[in-house]
């Protein structure tokens, strides 16, 4: 590590030491350190998009079919020039085809109304390319921050599927379900040195979340007052979550997963 000390107020000055001067101050030093250590950087990205959209819709009112399927195709360039020992510019470039489709159906037969819709949403994104520079960040004394150059892109699937039944005007229910997987997740890992009591902290890609959610939805309307609702909404998710860890730098990054269940409930009105 190459520190910035003969910029520092005092260091170059001829003291009593003609060949050093007077060390600086602890606060001094670590400021100086910290310029050093961290970068400046600027940061240039440019997005082109093609888009395919594709809407179908077949039927009345009371039978109806709605088809639709959105895929753009995202062509991204990033760079990002920093300065450190020297000046360096990264480059990093994404081609990918995101999906977006939906499918529902809606029958509606003495006043009342039934529907369905399944849906499916694919979506990348690049890593910041702040996080890919391969270097020591140690402006703080006991976390060093260090990129991953080897990051690659994120790329999340979700899926859905919902029912809805109006079994009369005023009232209106309908359950879900919801379903997320996530590859190549960016997580920040912290390993901890036993010999120095620094501890390191870098970007590493994971996989394993996914996320599950089953909601229902209840709305009521007064049959005199329509301007006012009643709603009630529930939510039930089960989520996993994957994670990197070891106990000491020398040791291989071991992949741990938890999960948590919340429940979310919701009570309101609405004009």
């Amino acid at each position: 590590m190459v520190y910035d000390l003969d910029k520092l107020d005092g260091w170059n000055t001829v003291t009593q030491s003609p060949a050093l001067g007077i060390r600086p101050d602890a606060m001094s030093l670590s400021s100086a350190i910290d310029r050093v250590n961290s970068y400046d950087f600027t940061e240039r990205s440019r997005k082109s998009v093609v888009m395919l959209n594709y809407i179908y819709d077949k039927g009345t009112l009371s039978n109806k079919t709605h088809f639709s399927i959105m895929l753009p195709f995202n062509i991204e360039h990033r760079e990002l020039d920093f300065a450190s020992v020297k000046d360096t510019t990264l480059k990093r470039k994404m081609n990918t085809l995101d999906i977006k489709m939906k499918f529902g159906k809606n029958i509606q037969k003495d006043g009342r109304t039934f529907g369905f819709e399944l849906g499916y949403e694919l979506t990348h994104s690049m890593p910041a390319l702040t996080s890919l520079v391969d270097r020591t960040n140690s402006s703080d004394m006991f976390y060093l921050f260090k990129g991953n150059p080897e990051l690659k892109d994120m790329s999340t699937h979700n899926f859905s599927a919902s029912i809805s039944y109006h079994p009369h005007w005023s009232f209106s229910n309908s359950l879900g379900i919801n379903h997320s997987r996530a590859k190549n997740r960016i997580v920040q890992t912290l390993r901890y040195d036993k010999n120095t009591g620094i501890s390191v902290i870098s970007p590493y890609n994971v996989n394993g979340d996914n996320s599950t959610s089953v909601f229902l939805t209840n709305t009521f309307s007064p049959p005199k007052n329509r301007t006012w609702s009643f709603i009630n909404f529930f939510n039930l998710s089960h989520n996993y979550w994957a994670y990197l860890s070891a106990s000491n730098l020398d040791e291989a990054l071991q992949k741990q997963q938890i999960q948590d269940l919340t429940i979310d409930e919701r009570i309101g009105f609405t004009k």
